[in-house]
């Protein structure tokens, strides 16, 4: 089994300090509000809307931050750097990436609820 590629569970773990109880809630949070989110971003990316990708970007980035998905929080703010400085042809080159990580983040957040300390997940 691979070890997780997508988050880092011991990151929301330290934030609620080794609460297995907070960890499942918040991680709950997380998987009730991402998609809604993530499709906000998307429409935006599609409409070229730059105040809406730049207000998205950074509301999701804030959710992935807190569950240790480091590579898609980066992936989030050169979207929304992108965004504030007007470099549409910058999303295009984003969009594959942004969905195979947000993918990623959900299904191992997800496997992350049972156990947060197992050291593999099973893609």
């Amino acid at each position: 089994m691979p070890p997780y590629r997508f988050i880092d569970p011991l990151v929301l773990l330290t934030a609620v300090s080794g609460d297995p109880g907070a960890f499942r809630q918040l991680s709950d949070v997380f998987l009730s509000i991402g998609p809604d989110a993530y499709e906000r971003l998307r429409a935006a990316l599609g409409r070229r809307d730059l105040g809406e990708i730049a207000h998205a970007s950074h509301a999701l980035k804030g959710s992935t931050m807190l569950v240790g998905a480091g590579q898609l929080t980066a992936l989030l703010q050169q979207i929304e750097s992108a965004a504030r400085g007007a470099a549409l042809e910058a999303f295009d080159q984003h969009l594959v990436e942004l969905s195979r990580q947000f993918e990623g983040v959900m299904a191992e957040v997800s496997a992350s609820r049972a156990d947060p300390l197992a050291a593999e997940y099973e893609a």
